[in-house]
């Protein structure tokens, strides 16, 4: 038996995080569910795994909130569930970036993005003043990363300004193309390029997860970290690391 895995977030101002904590909890406990779900006021950010109908009913629930309508997650299999519990936790934010710098929720829906086809066609053409950089840290990095890709040597997301700063302070006229895994690290530092005057930056809508379910490996070296117990994802978004719970 196979289980499907589904990630997703969003950036929409939430006031009542602690109220929806317990009632998502239970639901999705209710339904046989596993993952992490961070709720802020920010948004939401979501890791689920069971079987495909009870995720669908999980995303019928949310849905029925208009905050939580257009939620598009991203789709993936597993031989095994690699999480261990479901856990509802409440957050200052849903990925902790530049913190007193971080960009308002109004900013990030603003960003630019272009879509993996859109990256794949780029990708191809190779334009001198087209330049990709990866934002995840070096641990994941090192895993795979899109071919030409500039990985910045941080350990931590918070480390990504003053890096980025250090090594592009003088390219502010390039047009630069910031990716991560899923997209959620890349919503926070296209607007805060563009406050710090990169005025081209833009970002891989939906991340590498994405990219991988629509091209496959294309121009994508190695393998794709992801933060569960599958560790390693090919490109065709199959398990090859794992330590799943027992």
């Amino acid at each position: 038996m196979s289980f499907s895995v589904i990630n997703f977030y969003k950036f929409v101002k939430i006031d009542d995080a602690r109220e929806l904590r317990y009632p998502w909890r239970d639901e999705a406990r209710r339904l046989g569910l596993v993952g992490t779900i961070l709720l802020a006021p920010e948004g939401v950010n979501c890791a689920l795994c069971g079987e495909i109908e009870a995720l669908e009913c999980f995303l019928s629930y949310l849905r029925r909130d208009k905050r939580f309508a257009d939620v598009a997650p991203k789709w993936s299999e597993t031989p095994k569930r690699p999480f261990r519990r479901m856990e509802v936790k409440v957050k200052r934010w849903i990925i902790r970036f530049a913190e007193a710098n971080d960009p308002a929720v109004d900013e990030i829906l603003d960003g630019d993005r272009m879509t993996p086809s859109e990256v794949k066609t780029a990708l191809q053409e190779k334009a001198d003043d087209f330049i990709v950089v990866d934002t995840r840290n070096d641990y994941e990095t090192e895993v795979g990363a899109f071919a030409g890709a500039v990985k910045l040597p941080i350990k931590t997301f918070t480390e990504f300004p003053e890096a980025f700063l250090a090594a592009f302070a003088d390219q502010r006229d390039k047009r630069i193309l910031f990716y991560c895994t899923g997209g959620v690290r890349c919503e926070k530092v296209v607007p805060w390029a563009k406050a710090h005057g990169f005025d081209r930056a833009t970002q891989l809508d939906g991340g590498i997860l994405k990219y991988l379910e629509e091209h496959g490996g294309a121009h994508y070296e190695g393998e794709c970290f992801v933060f569960d117990d599958r560790f390693q994802l090919d490109g065709d978004l199959g398990v090859t690391a794992a330590s799943f719970p027992t």
